[in-house]
């Protein structure tokens, strides 16, 4: 699996949790958290594991406290696990 395609999802992910209602409406933000969830939950076991593998790499990696919780927590709220 692509690291670069995972951390597009996972900036994506931090990007909407973190979205300013004053800039998009609730509905809008809901709507794409749920078209990406649909989609990942496409993926094949291994797609999975190796997807959720990476997205743990990369959340051990933000600097920002707040960007590791939304990333840890993503699998977990998005029905991956």
């Amino acid at each position: 699996m692509n690291r670069v395609l995972i951390e597009i999802v996972a900036h994506l992910a931090i990007f909407l949790e973190q979205a300013d209602q004053d800039n998009f409406s609730l509905e809008q933000i809901v709507r794409q958290q749920e078209d990406m969830v649909f989609r990942l939950k496409k993926l094949n076991a291994g797609e999975r594991s190796e997807f959720l593998r990476l997205l743990k790499e990369i959340a051990s990696g933000q600097e920002s406290q707040e960007n590791r919780d939304i990333l840890e927590r993503f699998p977990e709220d998005a029905g991956l696990l």
